[in-house]
């Protein structure tokens, strides 16, 4: 019976890209992306036994580095990804020198002041981040010369990145 549901939920997965129109398929991608924070989430709580409140400050400033970067100052996107990821393990580090002395309730109330803190920031800097209207104009990277232009093909994608992190 198990390979039931799972034939159920790979062919729900397989089938977006062939029976719906591109804000669907856009939709999906994402829905997947959002499983694949999730499942960032899952090894901080789950094996990590650490409760965040401030999870997405993480995405946040990973995605605002790398907008800011591919957009207002002409980077590529692989180098933009490698900048966005330095930049997020440094305040990451910075978040850790803080939030990690404290534990349980502590932990999780300065986890949420900390994203709060940022979310102020990413609202009130909206000569930089273009406030609560997002940064516009982003392009989809090409990895390996693959286009990802397509919400199709961005959809494969995403889904080629959605896996169990233990697998």
């Amino acid at each position: 019976m198990k390979w039931l549901g799972g034939a159920l939920i790979a062919g729900s997965l397989l089938l977006p890209p062939f029976l719906a129109g591109d804000f669907y398929i856009n939709l999906a991608s994402q829905i997947l992306i959002a499983a694949i924070f999730a499942l960032s989430l899952n090894l901080l709580v789950g094996f990590g036994g650490m409760t965040s409140l401030g999870h997405a400050s993480y995405l946040g400033v990973a995605a605002y580095l790398s907008a800011l970067l591919t957009g207002k100052y002409g980077f590529g996107h692989g180098a933009a990804a490698l900048v966005s990821i330095s930049g997020t393990v440094a305040m990451a580090g910075f978040f850790g020198v803080i939030a990690l002395r404290a534990t349980g309730l502590g932990f999780l109330m300065i986890t949420l002041a900390l994203s709060q803190v940022l979310w102020g920031l990413a609202y009130r800097m909206s000569n930089i981040t273009n406030g609560d209207n997002g940064i516009a104009g982003l392009t989809r990277p090409a990895p390996f010369g693959f286009s990802l232009d397509r919400p199709a093909s961005f959809y494969w994608f995403a889904l080629r990145s959605w896996r169990s992190p233990l697998s």
